[in-house]
């Protein structure tokens, strides 16, 4: 999750561009994405709408 969250800080956010920084299989970048979303959705729900919005555009 943090190669993930670490390849979106630096301007990367098509899946190719992520796996590539990240050194992610797709496999292992789809379970860690799986696993961002589900924590995600329990953030408040002031900010739960806004991540999960912009998780769907990094998906």
């Amino acid at each position: 999750m943090r190669a993930i969250v670490s390849a979106w800080e630096h301007g990367f956010v098509d899946c190719d561009d992520v796996l590539a920084f990240a050194g992610l299989s797709e496999s292992a970048y789809r379970a860690a994405l799986k696993r961002i979303r589900r924590l995600a959705r329990r953030l408040p729900p002031d900010l739960r709408e806004a991540a999960l919005d912009l998780l769907r555009s990094a998906s």
